[in-house]
């Protein structure tokens, strides 16, 4: 059985921040104390964009799928732009790498991506993070370029989704 994903609740916001603090802790993001913070926890969960798996007041992850983003704004040229969602902020509890529950995260995202019925999935990572971007190569995520925001350096990747 795969991961079951659930829509965040704003009284979900304290476990998240634990969960995006304890990620920053590992030091292997571009995330830092100011980000992500709970303005964006607030708004990704106003949206209806802020998924959780893990039961309780633990969540074990996190992903965010958004109908648009500031990455759609920085103008690569992706093959896949009928109807887009795009993915961000997916994180696994620490306790959790390495056991495949980034992947089975990311799967139940794409699952719930074509649920709402998006098409494709667009996504920005760090491009020091070595673990996350074999994790989207593996995935069947096409590198579409990098971009340069926030000050960082990011690669770009898509992927359409199965009908």
């Amino acid at each position: 059985m795969g991961i079951a994903l659930r829509k965040a609740e704003l009284s979900d916001r304290e476990a998240v921040r634990r969960l995006y603090h304890a990620c920053v802790e590992l030091g292997d993001t571009c995330w830092n104390e100011e980000y992500p913070n709970d303005a964006v926890i607030d708004e990704d969960i106003a949206m209806s964009a802020l998924y959780l798996y893990g039961g309780g007041t633990e969540a074990l992850g996190a992903v965010s799928l958004l109908p648009f983003d500031d990455v759609e704004e920085i103008g690569l040229a992706f093959r896949f732009a009928d109807r887009p969602c795009v993915l961000c902020r997916l994180c696994v509890a620490p306790s959790r790498r390495h056991k495949g529950e980034g992947r089975g995260l990311l799967e139940a995202a794409e699952r719930k991506a074509a649920g709402l019925g998006y098409r494709a999935v667009h996504l920005l990572c760090d491009k020091r993070n070595a673990s996350a971007n074999r994790l989207y190569r593996v995935a069947g995520y096409r590198e579409a370029g990098e971009a340069g925001m926030y000050g960082l350096c990011f690669l770009a990747y898509e992927k359409q989704l199965a009908e």
